[in-house]
């Protein structure tokens, strides 16, 4: 998209969303609208994972776009913070394996997207964190659910009350990120690589663990009652049938 601070690029089948907003992409309304629109368009392009990062090679985003609030009123702020909700969302609900190659520094809401991705890589030596409360602002609530889910809650207050920046390793130890990586270049190259061994795997069986995973808390006839309806949606499709075939086949050849 010419003059968007998007890109995307498409190349089989793994689609590369970067955030390219200099110097620290930070997240504007009009950013964060452009996000969700090409997010919202994937699942007509024949999309089977996502790539996020930022553009550059400094940040993967800084977060909020905190000279933008000197221009908006109450209502404008609740305009960006709903935009920013619904590219939570949208990623919340990717039916697809979601990979993050955190290029640079991500920090306050670049942070949060982090949250929402499957698998995250870091590049060492760069921060980390919700600093929201020392700025004056809060982290959406969404997020702070993720974090308390996705973290565990000590580690998720320690970021919150703290405000503290922390590095890509601390960020592994707490399990924000999967991987650190030594340059921009090698987050990027090992997102991309999770993102292709995933994309590999049949479509329809990623969706229904990515639905299971969202709804773990599901009391346990609701979760049979999925297990059952899942079954039914996968056991005839195609690439689920060429799976258990080649298991079966390795496994005659072996016995």
């Amino acid at each position: 998209m010419q003059g968007s601070t998007i890109r995307v690029h498409h190349a089989d089948g793994i689609v590369t969303v970067a955030i390219d907003r200099p110097p620290a992409n930070a997240l504007d309304t009009a950013t964060l609208v452009r996000l969700a629109d090409e997010l919202a368009t994937l699942d007509a392009c024949g999309t089977r994972a996502l790539v996020l990062t930022g553009g550059g090679d400094r940040f993967f985003s800084a977060g909020g776009d905190v000279k933008e609030l000197v221009t908006l009123d109450e209502a404008g702020g609740i305009d960006r913070i709903d935009a920013f909700n619904r590219v939570l969302g949208l990623l919340d609900r990717m039916p697809w394996p979601v990979a993050c190659a955190v290029n640079g520094t991500a920090v306050g809401g670049g942070t949060e997207l982090i949250l929402f991705c499957d698998f995250a890589v870091g590049v060492r030596d760069e921060r980390f964190g919700l600093p929201e409360i020392n700025h004056g602002l809060l982290p959406s609530a969404v997020s702070v659910g993720r974090a308390i889910r996705r973290l565990g809650e000590p580690a998720a207050r320690r970021l919150l009350l703290s405000g503290e920046l922390i590095p890509a390793s601390t960020a592994a130890e707490l399990r924000l990120i999967d991987e650190v990586a030594d340059t921009p270049e090698d987050a990027r190259a090992a997102a991309d690589a999770w993102a292709r061994a995933m994309a590999a795997k049949p479509p329809v069986l990623v969706a229904a663990l990515k639905d299971l995973l969202r709804g773990a808390d599901r009391d346990e006839t609701a979760l049979a009652e999925v297990t059952a309806s899942q079954f039914a949606a996968y056991f005839g499709d195609p690439a689920t049938v060429a799976a258990r075939d080649d298991v079966i086949a390795r496994w005659r050849a072996a016995s």
